[in-house]
């Protein structure tokens, strides 16, 4: 949000019986002054202008996305903002891990994750293993992001490294209609279209974007469709009601890495395929914000997400032939002990069409997760100071069904795999999980002088995790009890700052962090892979991860 001060030339003129004389005031072209406010807090409303926020914070309008024509958010990211680099890990464009300042937020199941990624004040990384599906984010709705550096507890779970806060578009912040298409090399193809209106009440906006390509390597075709709805409603300036709708389905390839002796054959071959991920997501939305009188304002959003994730991965085997007996599969580092599939049977190594030297991974993520965020802003002077304090708090609830399966494959002549319809149960993993979640936050800036602020913030997260195996419900798992849980945290989280302008262009901003972080069901047991073996089942003596930060950082410029 950004307020702008404009002080124009003042032109005089005098008439005097029926003269007129024209009196110009000395050409004075005062010097604009912009102020920039910054959200602090995951449910947005009032702000805090820059200079006087304790952290670093790297902003950019929708305007600076589109004057960039990056293919998506984190392509802006990179691009735009410091210390921010893209591992392309899922070798897909729209599936990369951002990492900041050595912390990521990735699409990839079990990969830790150190930021947390927040939609209009609502968090979007995913209730199973806290995830971030970039795909699922048009870049075309997004009319302000912040990312806020450093370990921030008003922010909760997941902020070890920062947050990355993104406010959509409006039928009043972006009126008009717009339509861009673009294309490129590997049949890349992608449009945009826009459109806004209000007449001073009520107001819309909505946008719809198609990406579609055939990839760079073989057998890599990707498409992604991305909706966004915003109905709006404002009453002056000291209301305002927005019914937020997104909805998604992609459809994403991206296979894997290639030894280098066939690189310096064929550049574009696969090594196996393929390695697709489908998600279809809604999310609604409703958010609100209303001034209950010139220094107390009220905001909030309630919300409902279902994000349904379906992987394929067509991967070379992990079995071989038996030593004993011969010509049946068994495990790599147990060559005596045949498996067995979803009937009970011994897997035959060869049946006389091809070896069976290939599996399919299958799994599926039905993730639904509903909440709250409340949130009250004083902005009354103390002590003849100005003071800002901050008040929020709110409930979240997750629940995800997982089921991943192994089905024994064969490798056909171009390295994709068919199936067998054999599968080996005991590879399998089926779960439910719950996560339900409450918070209280406190943020309170005063300024002590005119160059010198204090910031103190704390938090109170209470978390539940329950973990129910449902193995062999669908004869392609196995029961494994072991990893049925229930753990419930709570944790208190702080910091301070005192951010201190130097010159109005300069801030030192010295300051102690302290932030916690629980696991997610899938890192508590981190079913990255379906093989139960795998899973760990340390559950109650895994401890929360703690931040603790010192930071110092000074911004500024020379003035030439």
């Amino acid at each position: 949000m950004k307020a702008c001060i404009l002080r124009p030339l003042v032109w005089g003129s005098l008439a005097l019986s029926g003269l007129f004389i024209n009196v110009y005031a000395e050409d004075e072209v005062m010097e604009t002054e912009t102020i920039e406010v910054i959200g602090i807090t995951p449910t947005l409303g009032v702000g805090l202008p820059e200079n006087k926020i304790p952290y670093n914070v790297q902003s950019a309008t929708g305007d600076d996305l589109d004057k960039t024509t990056s293919l998506d958010l984190t392509d802006f990211m990179n691009r735009n903002l410091g210390s921010v680099i893209i591992n392309d890990a899922q070798n897909n464009p729209l599936q990369p891990d951002i990492q900041y300042r050595g912390f990521t937020a990735s699409p990839l199941l079990g990969l830790p994750q150190g930021l947390a990624v927040y939609q209009n004040g609502v968090r979007v990384n995913e209730v199973f293993g806290d995830t971030i599906n970039w795909d699922l984010i048009p870049e075309s709705s997004i009319a302000n992001m912040n990312l806020i550096g450093g370990a921030n507890p008003v922010f909760g779970l997941n902020t070890l490294g920062g947050a990355i806060s993104l406010q959509t578009k409006t039928g009043f912040s972006h009126p008009g209609n717009s339509v861009e298409v673009y294309g490129g090399s590997f049949e890349r193809i992608v449009t945009t279209v826009e459109s806004g209106a209000n007449n001073g009440r009520l107001g819309y906006y909505t946008t719809f974007q198609y990406f579609d390509e055939e990839g760079w390597r073989d057998l890599s075709p990707s498409d992604a469709l991305n909706l966004f709805t915003s109905l709006n409603y404002r009453d002056g300036a000291d209301t305002s009601l927005d019914f937020n709708f997104n909805y998604a389905d992609t459809d994403l390839i991206g296979n894997g890495v290639i030894p280098i002796e066939l690189a310096e054959i064929d550049r574009e071959a696969i090594f196996t395929a393929p390695d697709i991920t489908e998600n279809e997501m809604f999310f609604f939305q409703l958010q609100g914000e209303h001034w209950l009188n010139p220094v107390t304002q009220l905001s909030g959003n309630a919300f409902y997400r279902d994000n349904d994730t379906n992987s394929f991965n067509g991967d070379g085997s992990e079995f071989e032939e038996c030593t004993a007996p011969p010509g049946v599969l068994c495990e790599e580092d147990d060559l005596t002990d045949p498996i067995e599939d979803q009937n009970g049977n011994q897997i035959a190594e060869d049946i006389g069409n091809g070896e069976r030297n290939a599996i399919n991974n299958r799994s599926l993520r039905d993730q639904n997760n509903w909440g709250f965020n409340l949130q009250t802003a004083y902005l009354e002077d103390l002590f003849n100071r100005q003071n800002q304090v901050i008040v929020g708090g709110g409930y979240n609830y997750g629940e995800v069904d997982f089921n991943s399966n192994v089905e024994i494959a064969r490798l056909l002549a171009d390295r994709s795999t068919t199936g067998t319809g054999l599968f080996v149960p005991e590879e399998g993993t089926a779960i439910n999980s719950e996560t339900v979640s409450w918070y209280i936050y406190v943020t309170d800036t005063f300024s002590v002088t005119d160059k010198l602020d204090l910031t103190l913030s704390a938090r109170y997260n209470n978390t539940a995790i329950e973990l129910r195996d449902r193995g062999g419900f669908d004869g392609l798992s196995e029961p494994e009890p072991d990893l049925n849980a229930s753990i419930r945290r709570s944790v208190s989280l702080m910091h301070f700052n005192l951010p201190c302008r130097v010159t109005p262009a300069t801030a030192n901003r010295p300051g102690h962090r302290r932030l916690w972080n629980w696991p997610a069901p899938s890192r508590t047991h981190p079913v990255t892979c379906p093989t139960v073996s795998s899973l760990t089942r340390r559950w109650n003596r895994l401890s929360p991860r703690v931040t603790k930060a010192v930071s110092v950082a000074i911004s500024g410029n020379s003035g030439y």
